[in-house]
């Protein structure tokens, strides 16, 4: 069995899979196991952050460990999105729609679709 195959089974060894990662540059293994804080092994992720060696690791990678651990929402789904799905509006009126105005929707809000985009006439 292949040491990327292998569910960690404390924090400790949580940490020296990413310390092996670092070590060897094993970018996959480093993936594989930034996918595992957000689902398989959340409950490792929290201990193995407040652990004294997980300053030992570098700064990129503490960054993406924080990073997976804090957001949780890209790959296991634990905590939805407040919007599900965007309306698409060809007319090519702005605000169109009172879903687009709600400020506390603010997902796409900061996006400037025309500047992106292209202007919807450029669609059709």
């Amino acid at each position: 069995m292949y040491l990327i195959q292998e569910p960690p089974i404390s924090p400790e060894r949580f940490i020296e899979y990413f310390e092996l990662a670092e070590k060897y540059n094993l970018e996959n293994l480093l993936r594989r196991n930034l996918h595992r804080i957000e689902n398989s092994c959340r409950h490792f992720a929290l201990p193995m952050i407040n652990h004294a060696d997980f300053m030992k690791l570098t700064e990129r990678t503490r960054s993406q460990i924080l990073d997976r651990f804090c957001s949780g929402w890209g790959v296991g789904g634990m905590n939805p999105t407040k919007r599900l799905s965007r309306l698409l509006t060809i007319e090519g009126n702005e605000g169109n729609t009172t879903v687009e105005q709600d400020k506390k929707l603010s997902t796409f809000m900061e996006i400037d679709s025309q500047a992106a985009f292209g202007s919807s006439e450029e669609i059709n």
